[in-house]
């Protein structure tokens, strides 16, 4: 009852696969030999900080040289039930390592029932030292009760910064828990957000491109619940 293969996620010859019954990760990267491709595990990823319950292992992401875990049911710093975590792990001298830096949502208020880190993408940064990592918190209010929000992060081994602009949109529906499903473009400028709420909706996909380094974002034409949302201009949340 392990569920190995529920979340999954490869890139650049590192696969991260998360085992949220057991609260641990697993990373399996490939090598050539011959001419033969061949896999192995190389590391069983757990925190320093678990708990029983957190569900740890929910999602993950690979960013090739580092990969992020998210526990969506950790409790936050101040006690609220649910508020969900994201924590890095990076390769050093062929050993994997927990990043000092935990991401959450102290910096935006964290409040009880986020789900933060119910679906996470990561991609290396073009040109860069550093990574990016989107994770969502699907049962978020903002700006309605459960749309739905997703927050990035950018930085390498244990340093990482949260963006200033937040990924949300105005023509979200209450309770449509937007980010229940995520994507990233290859190079880390596109993020999509996507659901299949509320109920009895027809649902809806969200993508938001990054302009430049510093972290902002625009929303893209959305269809959400049968009708198009066209150019939203929802994207600049800054908490």
């Amino acid at each position: 009852s392990d569920q190995l293969g529920t979340c999954v996620s490869v890139r650049n010859g590192t696969l991260v696969a998360g085992v949220a019954r057991r609260r641990v990760a697993y990373i399996f990267t490939r090598a050539v030999v011959g001419t033969t491709p061949q896999w192995s595990q190389v590391a069983k990823l757990s925190p320093k900080s678990e708990a029983v319950g957190d569900n740890f292992g929910y999602s993950v992401a690979s960013g090739g040289e580092f990969v992020a875990v998210g526990a969506p049911s950790r409790t936050g710093e101040t006690d609220e039930s649910r508020a969900g975590a994201v924590t890095i792990f990076y390769k050093s001298n062929n050993n994997w390592q927990e990043a000092n830096t935990l991401l959450n949502l102290a910096r935006r208020s964290e409040a009880a029932s986020d789900t933060f880190g119910y679906s996470i993408a990561a991609a290396p940064l073009a040109n860069s030292s550093q990574g990016i990592v989107a994770a969502s918190a699907p049962s978020r209010d903002w700006p309605l009760s459960n749309s739905g929000t997703a927050f990035v992060f950018r930085g390498a081994t244990n340093s990482w910064q949260m963006d200033d602009t937040d990924l949300w949109t105005s023509s979200a529906l209450a309770n449509q828990n937007i980010g229940k499903s995520l994507a990233m473009s290859a190079d880390g400028s596109v993020v999509a957000l996507a659901t299949d709420g509320p109920t009895n909706s027809f649902g809806g996909a969200f993508p938001f491109m990054f302009q430049g380094s510093g972290g902002s974002a625009v929303a893209g034409g959305s269809t959400d619940d049968g009708s198009t949302g066209g150019g939203s201009t929802g994207g600049g949340s800054t908490g």
